[in-house]
C-alpha cells in the first residue's frame, strides 16, 4: 500500500512538472505563422494599460468590444506562390502543424492582395481561410470546437505609416456570449 502511495506521488509530481512546462511553452500567441510572426503581447484584456500605450505608438487601435482576451501580433511579408498549394509551419497554442493554403481564384486582377483556403495537418476537420497583402494577414481558422480569428487593428493611414502594421489573435473562446 505504502509502495502504490509512493508510485501515485510520484506520476502525481512529474504531471505536475510537465503542466509547467506546457504552461511556459504555451506562453506565444494563440496562433503563430513561424518564421513571419512577431509576438507583441499576449494574453491582454480591454482593462490591459497596453493597449494605452500601443495607441500612443501606433494610432487609434481598432479591438472589437466583444473580444475579452487577446494577443497583439505583427508579421513580416509572407511570400505565398499563387500557383501552388502552399504549405506554412504554424503554432496553434504552442503546437507546431503545418497548414497548407491553395489560392483562390476569384479575382481576375493582380494587386498583390491574395485570398487563399486550406488546411491544418493533423487537425481534423479544420478551414483555414486568410487575405494576405504584404504584412497585413486577415484570417480565420476554424477547429473543432473554436474558432481563431487574425485581423489588423490599425487603421489603414496608420498602418501604412508602420512597416508591421498591429494585428489581433483571438479564439471564439474568448469572445463574450
Amino acid at each position: 500500500m505504502v509502495l502504490v502511495g509512493g508510485i501515485l506521488l510520484l506520476v502525481v509530481s512529474a504531471n505536475e512538472k510537465m503542466l509547467g512546462a506546457d504552461t511556459q511553452i504555451n506562453s506565444g500567441a494563440i496562433f503563430e505563422i513561424t518564421g513571419f510572426t512577431h509576438v507583441l503581447k499576449t494574453d491582454v484584456s480591454p482593462s490591459d494599460s497596453t493597449l494605452e500605450s500601443l495607441s500612443d505608438e501606433y494610432g487609434e487601435l481598432n479591438i472589437p468590444s466583444s473580444v475579452e482576451r487577446y494577443d497583439i501580433v505583427q508579421f513580416s511579408e509572407i511570400d505565398l506562390n499563387p500557383d501552388q498549394i502552399n504549405s506554412l509551419k504554424v503554432l496553434l497554442y504552442g503546437q507546431e502543424y503545418d497548414m497548407h493554403l491553395e489560392r483562390m481564384n476569384f479575382e481576375a486582377i493582380d494587386d498583390g492582395i491574395d485570398s487563399y483556403s486550406g488546411s491544418i495537418d493533423g487537425l481534423d476537420d479544420s478551414v483555414a481561410l486568410f487575405t494576405f497583402d504584404k504584412n497585413l494577414v486577415q484570417g480565420s481558422v476554424q477547429l473543432r470546437d473554436e474558432f481563431l480569428f487574425i485581423s489588423p487593428i490599425q487603421n489603414r493611414e496608420n498602418s501604412l505609416k508602420t512597416p508591421m502594421p498591429l494585428h489581433i489573435v483571438y479564439s471564439s473562446k474568448d469572445m463574450k456570449q
